[in-house]
């Protein structure tokens, strides 16, 4: 028997979807690559994802083992809140960096 899928709460459901596919190097934008080749890296991994999103820029992240419909067999996906709960973004430093691949 399958167990349920795990809930998200109404905070979790605001947080922005990052799949590995978005940042594979080896991919094309058609494949589903959506940042710039030069910030890419070849396969990543969705928890390298989530240690570097919790860890080295402390935002609060979720690690699920979903995946994309382009890349159903990799498994991963990191849920990263960007905004409170007023809207604004979180930390500054998210503001101006040429490292934010999602649109804010």
């Amino acid at each position: 028997m399958e167990s349920e899928p795990e809930k998200l709460t109404e905070e979790e459901k605001k947080y922005v979807k990052v799949y590995p596919i978005y940042m594979d190097k080896t991919l094309k934008y058609s494949e589903g690559r959506k940042i710039n080749i030069e910030l890419c890296v070849e396969n990543p991994r969705a928890k390298d994802i989530f240690r570097v999103c919790e860890e080295i820029l402390g935002l609060k992240c979720k690690l699920e083992p979903k995946s994309h419909p382009k890349d159903w067999q990799k498994r991963g996906r990191v849920l990263v809140q960007i905004k409170d709960k007023e809207g604004k973004i979180v930390q500054d430093s998210l503001k101006t960096s040429k490292y934010i691949f999602i649109n804010i």
